[in-house]
């Protein structure tokens, strides 16, 4: 039995990536019931630069917790972990025979990762994706649900007394085998909670350090254990309202919004695994711009995230034509960051262009969040289209 806890209902971050709730390895986790059994995803994003014991076959109850259902002794149960800096999603079957599976790819890089294991109940198939890219797979052969787990823990492996350390955020879970396609297309994709299947969403933006709001239709809150406050920090993960993915980017990504706003990526060089391009639709967590400036775009502003690869290179072309807002187009720019961590903006030096009503930044590398400035007043004007060359 648990004791009851009040849930956290502090959610005043509706727009990008918020928050993360901090883990510090000795002996904080969090408890969510278990709702899935047969065929489920379980995703995260996570920060650490803990190695985990073990090596490249070690069973995935030896290693650092991410989300977690094992049962000690021989139970039909399951869970990801980090072994040896790969991220490891293992499955047992009621005998001493659990079956693993390791990435390729290591995440304890101490940079945002996202990772997804997917269970296919009915053929027992095992994968494990890295960034969207899935990197092992396995035919285990075990289709019974693996229901013996009453909950699961996030962070947590009170069997051995093991813990995850590092930064965790936007943890899914889900009640279908997720494609690897499906997998790219909202990792990057701030999900409203009722999309189909989705059974559970922690977004941990809240300030309390004993609950979680669960943000799906489930209302599975999870319970905080261990935790201090403050238990969060602000979160670097690439995460938008809407986003567009390319594995690997082959031309033109353009992202569309209502008002008729756009962003569109091209001319990417370098050889990355893949590209997101993300749209956050609302003022930003820092509101003070660059010193060059005097305000910042309050509707909304773009991120490009890359994946893996090498030399990567892009020019960023944002248009404001037809914006009814701007009055002195001459004042426009645009300020730059790495992302929702970064403590400031900084000005891109954009080249202005108003015979073609565009701002251009040349020869921009990684990761980056981009928004309009102007230096014409105090009140922010608001975007009208972006795009990416």
């Amino acid at each position: 039995f648990y004791a009851m806890t009040t849930v956290d209902t502090f959610d005043n971050i509706t727009t990008g990536s918020g928050r993360a709730l901090v883990f510090d390895g000795r002996n904080q986790y969090a408890r969510v019931d278990r709702d899935v059994a047969s065929s489920f995803t379980l995703e995260a994003w996570i920060r650490t630069g803990v190695t985990g014991m073990g090596g490249p076959t070690t069973a995935f109850n030896a290693g650092m917790p991410i989300i977690y259902a094992d049962v000690i002794n021989y139970h039909y149960d399951f869970g990801t972990s980090v072994i040896a800096g790969d991220f490891v999603f293992g499955v047992g079957d009621g005998t001493p025979t659990d079956q693993s599976i390791h990435s390729t790819t290591k995440v304890n890089t101490n940079q945002w990762t996202h990772v997804a294991a997917v269970r296919e109940g009915s053929s027992g198939v095992i994968r494990v994706l890295v960034n969207g890219v899935e990197e092992a797979s396995l035919a285990t052969g075990y289709t019974t649900p693996l229901s013996d787990p009453p909950d699961i823990k996030i962070g947590g492996n009170t069997i051995d007394h093991r813990y995850f350390e590092g930064l965790m955020d936007e943890v899914r879970i889900w009640n279908v085998a997720r494609t690897e396609a499906q997998i790219q297309e909202t990792m990057c994709r701030r999900l409203n909670g009722s999309e189909g299947g989705l059974v559970g969403l922690w977004r941990f933006d809240g300030s309390s350090a004993t609950s979680a709001f669960d943000s799906s239709a489930s209302a599975n809150h999870a319970i905080l254990h261990n935790m201090t406050t403050p238990n969060r920090l602000w979160s670097a993960v690439p995460l938008g309202e809407a986003s567009l993915s390319a594995y690997p980017p082959a031309g033109p990504m353009l992202l569309s919004h209502p008002d008729g706003d756009s962003a569109q990526l091209n001319g990417i060089g370098g050889t990355p695994d893949g590209v997101h391009l993300y749209r956050v639709d609302g003022p930003p967590n820092l509101q003070a711009p660059s010193v060059d400036f005097t305000a910042i775009d309050q509707a909304r502003h773009w991120g490009v995230w890359v994946v893996a690869g090498g030399g990567i290179t892009y020019d960023v072309t944002l248009s404001y034509a037809g914006h009814p807002g701007i009055v002195s187009e001459d004042l426009l720019g645009i300020d730059t960051r790495w992302d929702n961590a970064t403590a400031a903006w900084w000005n891109g030096a954009a080249v202005l262009d108003t015979a073609a009503d565009t701002l251009v930044l040349s020869g921009e590398s990684g990761r980056s969040q981009y928004i309009l400035a102007t230096n014409g007043g105090g009140v922010p004007v608001t975007l009208q289209c972006f795009s990416v060359d």
